[in-house]
């Protein structure tokens, strides 16, 4: 694929500035031709291929465990430690997207299974990849950056947000850029800036400080260093809504509330997190 103008010049704008630039092309690319070009890289560059991430959009509608079985037997991906793994965005959907209780019941054992191995009755090496990836989400948020403060700071903002444009800034095919890929392109609201003219400081910090729109509910919010919501959520494609922020609220605390019940619960049975070797690169 030969590379288009919006890239050249993208990348010829901002590569001095940023340590990645990440692209993301959508397009209707077949599954065989996607499987062919990992599998080149994997055999032609076996060490750039274990820096690799996979991130795996999963749909809450479908079946878990073929999704699970196609990461833990596919030749493809064998040697992977772990697969990092999301849910749909549901950010700009028109219907709520549901979980099927199969999806949560095929999921619930896996984790019982990633418990079970941390404490030396399962062998590891039948614990799903996605799962793995949920106990690195555990020992980094609830452990290894979790750190004993004498209260909150006098300014502070809520968990979440990322520095727009800085890990996944997007581009689309007039040279737009986005914070990431999961904001809308259609709306103006989240455009930070054109590659022809680079970015606009005032919109990035508005993208930002998006907690200024319902400071009073976050500064009684008990998830507020653990609250993940960011411009995305907030957008109504016209401007940025208190009330479209707050409905997401309920789901980011639910999460929050099962992972610290999870950790909590290793904590209790003996499980010491300080001796785990997630820290060593060469596996994770």
């Amino acid at each position: 694929m030969k590379e288009s103008i919006v890239y050249k010049r993208l990348a010829a704008t901002f590569r001095p500035h940023l340590k990645t630039i990440a692209i993301i092309l959508t397009c209707l690319i077949p599954f065989d031709t996607i499987i062919a070009n990992v599998d080149k890289i994997k055999r032609d560059y076996p060490a750039l291929f274990e820096w690799i991430n996979f991130n795996v959009v999963l749909d809450t509608r479908n079946d878990f465990g073929c999704v699970n079985d196609f990461y833990t037997n596919y030749e493809t991906f064998e040697s992977l430690y772990s697969v990092r793994s999301s849910y749909i965005n549901n950010a700009y959907v028109k219907d709520e997207i549901r979980y099927r209780n199969e999806f949560i019941e095929q999921r619930g054992y896996e984790v019982f299974k990633m418990m079970l191995s941390k404490f030396g009755r399962v062998d590891e090496g039948h614990v799903s990849k996605l799962i793995k990836d949920y106990y690195i989400q555990i020992y980094f948020r609830m452990f290894h950056y979790r750190k004993p403060s004498a209260g909150m700071p006098i300014e502070a903002h809520h968990g979440g947000p990322c520095v727009p444009g800085v890990q996944r800034l997007f581009a689309d095919v007039h040279g737009n850029l986005y914070p990431c890929e999961r904001v809308s392109e259609q709306s103006e609201v989240v455009q930070i800036g054109k590659v022809d003219t680079g970015f606009e400081v005032d919109k990035i910090s508005r993208i930002l400080n998006v907690g200024t729109i319902t400071e009073d509910a976050c500064k009684n919010c008990w998830n507020f260093r653990f609250c993940t919501l960011c411009v995305a959520v907030a957008d109504d494609l016209h401007t940025l809504s208190k009330e479209k922020k707050l409905s997401h609220c309920s789901v980011v605390k639910n999460d929050i509330r099962h992972t610290l019940l999870d950790y909590c619960m290793m904590n209790e049975l003996g499980y010491d997190f300080s001796e785990d070797t997630i820290l060593d690169f060469d596996k994770a």
